[in-house]
């Protein structure tokens, strides 16, 4: 007796191939598409991106991508240096962003002296912590005690809220030299973030994570890449990214 071929199978099959652009970013873990990645078309894709957007303008709403009035380290700090020779330090919003959820900020006590490259403050997050390198040397004169009680003002709103201390410099040129503009720190920035993407990318592409909890159409809503790679691997990549 000949058997029938099961074209509905395989149909299927070549189906759960089709990997959507949310499961290559790795929000959806699973995604049945019968569209032939037609995303254009795609009313899940629509409301997606409609989220998304949503949370990029919730968390940045009134802050500007790179102020004209600050300048920046290597190291993803931003500083405003004012003519009085006091200088504010906080975290361009690329590394904030990377930064979600703080546990904590551990801050330089007042009247302590930090170092040009020298570790002067800690972000607690899951798993672990990121040090941050001072952008310049000088006496801390204010710390933001507010991200004592309110840590995650640090990636919401880091040209605000969630600035980090303020640090008296001498009025030596020197100390400037190393800092960058918007325009060139914007383009540096840029870079690192599609690196960090890639690697979150690449990290996520060989987990071997289950499906959990799933929306109506079968695929798993994650939006965080910490919870996919768990603590510790995830600040290893912020590390090895931001970290110079």
């Amino acid at each position: 007796m000949n058997s029938v071929p099961d074209t509905n199978s395989r149909d299927i099959s070549a189906r759960e191939n089709l990997r959507c652009v949310w499961m290559t970013a790795g929000i959806l873990s699973y995604q049945l598409c019968d569209r032939e990645l037609g995303c254009d078309q795609c009313p899940l894709d629509a409301a997606l991106k409609m989220h998304f957007s949503r949370r990029r303008h919730d968390a940045h709403t009134g802050e500007p991508e790179h102020p004209e009035h600050v300048s920046y380290s290597r190291n993803h700090c931003w500083i405003a240096l004012p003519e009085d020779g006091r200088a504010r330090v906080g975290v361009e919003p690329g590394l904030a962003a990377a930064l979600r959820s703080p546990k904590a900020v551990v801050l330089p006590a007042l009247s302590e002296k930090i170092r040009h490259g020298e570790w002067c403050a800690w972000v607690v997050l899951e798993g672990g912590t990121f040090p941050l390198r001072a952008p310049l040397s000088g006496t801390i004169t204010a710390v933001n005690t507010q991200l004592s009680e309110q840590p995650s003002a640090l990636s919401t709103s880091p040209y605000q809220e969630g600035w980090l201390f303020e640090v008296e410099v001498k009025a030596d040129e020197r100390v400037r030299a190393h800092l960058m503009g918007p325009r060139d720190a914007e383009r540096l920035f840029a870079s690192d973030a599609r690196r960090f993407r890639n690697r979150l990318k690449g990290y996520i592409d060989n987990s071997a994570a289950g499906v959990g909890a799933t929306l109506h159409d079968g695929g798993e809503f994650v939006g965080d890449a910490a919870a996919i790679l768990g603590g510790k691997r995830y600040i290893e990549i912020i590390r090895e990214v931001f970290q110079c």
